[in-house]
Order: C-alpha cells, then structure tokens, then sequence
C-alpha cells in the first residue's frame, strides 16, 4: 500500500511539473520537492512515516486536552475598568452594610402630679392638695411626693423639681 501511495504521489508531482513547464512557468518549489520526493526509494518514505507515529500520537494528546480545558466552563471575571465613565475610580462594594446605630430612646415625660388645691391661712403655711387616682395628699414646701420636691407654692400653681434637677410648674385645674 505504502508503495501505491509513492507512486501516485509521484505521478501528482510529475503532472504539476509538466503542466508548469506548458505554461511558461518557471519550476517551483513544487517540482523541487518532488523531484527529491522522486529520488527517495520506497524504504525511506517508509522509515520517515514509522517515525512520525509517536509525533502524532502526542499531538492527538494534546488536542484530547485542550478539548478538555474548552469544556470548563470559568465564570467570566467582573471588569475592573468602565469604559464609559473616563476618569472615575472604581469604588469597592462593602461585604455587608454597616450597622444601623441604636435608636436613643427618649425617657418617657414624667407623669406630674395632679393639684387639686392649695389651702392655708395666715396663721399656717400653705399646703398643696394632690390627688393620685384615690388618693388625695398633702404637701407643703420641701416635701417630697414620689420622685418630686415641692420647690414653691404660689395662689394657683406649684413648682416641682424632679430628682435630675429638672423644673415643672403645675397649675390648678
């Protein structure tokens, strides 16, 4: 078999050169090549084709490989540059928000006593009447009732100063 292929491959070659000749053409490489083809015996060609099994065999490796690398698939990388905003810098994403600041919670208005009254007479110092739900108390300037001191009593209102040093001023109702 391997003779038949000299053989044709030298009718080719010798077919290339005679119509090149015809034309007018300068000889080329190609009737170059095959004349030295054409001067090779049959036992060379033979050698060289042995020879190039294992050529062929590792480039058949390595095509079975890039095949393989061409069938991962690798997630297409974020682009580090935008062409449309010339000149701006890319500004990294933070990995999570930050924290929302704790809400600072008022302290709930004091719930003031409720003044009823104020009584007394000349022989006797005043006297302011709260009243608590049910219960009706008195207190005179100085006195305490629950988180306030009585600071004054005048004819229709109170001052009060609670335990921060905050002032109020209760008037009758």
């Amino acid at each position: 078999m391997l003779n038949s292929i000299w053989q044709f491959h030298h009718a080719t070659l010798d077919v290339g050169a005679r119509a090149a000749r015809r034309c007018g053409v300068a000889v080329g490489l190609a009737s170059v090549a095959g004349d030295i083809i054409a001067e090779a015996a049959p036992s060379a060609l033979l050698t060289s084709l042995e020879q190039t099994g294992p050529v062929v065999s590792e480039v058949n490796t390595q095509v079975d490989q890039l095949r393989g690398r061409l069938q991962q698939v690798k997630p297409y990388p974020e682009p580090s540059r935008d062409p449309f905003n010339f000149g701006t810098r890319a500004v990294p994403k933070p990995a999570s928000p930050p924290p929302a600041p704790a809400a600072i919670e008022k302290p709930a208005a004091p719930v003031l006593p409720e003044l009823v009254a104020i009584v007394g007479d000349a022989k006797s110092a005043r006297r302011a009447v709260l009243s608590a739900g049910d219960d009706v108390r008195f207190v005179k300037v100085g006195e305490a009732t629950g988180v306030f001191v009585v600071q004054s009593l005048s004819a229709d209102a109170m001052v009060v100063d609670q335990t921060t040093g905050k002032s109020y001023t209760v008037t009758l109702r």
